[in-house]
């Protein structure tokens, strides 16, 4: 049985056109409604869903610059979605990458290992464009394979709030106006991980 170690998961886009992203999400949808290999995802697949029928609602109309920022704006949002999915997936088959594998994400082979990942630094935090989002940019060691990111609302009350991929993060479903305190950590293979990073803070839009 291949293991976790081996590989590591990718979301399967070779292209990220809002017709690939669309047909995407529809076959995660698809792939875990049901699948007894993962549970406690109801709700996340429910919202992916109904972003998806918006976006492929804004696709067929006619386009106007307002449509257009729409639309980025959902096709950005699933394909967080579909990360945090991804992960989800990930650690929930314990290293059975067979049941990975029935959740229509792919894997690719794990790089070779490194013994030491900067932290992440230059974090931004911005506000998102809204309400209760946080939009996140920040510079990280190049072999760094996934992120960690802690959330709360002070120093000393922070909790893992997700996995992801991207140095370019957005958070959602927070509290609008309420100021959020984050901390991101840098992870590679074979279990190799950075030192937090310094702790920023930023309203929700």
């Amino acid at each position: 049985m291949a293991t976790i170690k081996e590989s590591v998961p990718v979301l399967g886009l070779n292209k990220r056109t809002y017709n690939t992203v669309a047909d995407k999400a529809d076959a995660v949808v698809a792939a875990l409604t049901g699948n007894a290999n993962f549970t406690g995802l109801t709700t996340k697949l429910t919202t992916l869903g109904s972003d998806n029928q918006r976006l492929r609602a804004l696709m067929a109309l006619e386009p106007t610059k307002s449509i257009t920022v729409e639309k980025q704006e959902y096709k950005k949002s699933i394909l967080q979605q579909m990360e945090e999915l991804m992960w989800d997936c990930f650690t929930q088959v314990a290293g059975d990458m067979v049941k990975f594998l029935t959740s229509s994400f792919g894997t690719k082979k794990a790089p070779a290992p490194v013994n030491f990942l900067a932290q992440p630094e230059q974090i931004t935090p911005l506000a998102g464009s809204k309400d209760g989002e946080i939009a996140i940019r920040f510079k990280a060691d190049k072999h760094s394979r996934f992120y960690k990111l802690m959330l709360g609302i002070s120093e000393t009350e922070m909790t893992q709030f997700g996995l992801y991929t991207s140095s370019r993060i957005l958070l959602t479903g927070l509290e609008s106006g309420k100021m959020y305190y984050i901390k991101i950590m840098a992870c590679g293979t074979r279990g190799v991980e950075s030192a937090w990073s310094a702790v920023v803070s930023r309203r929700a839009a």
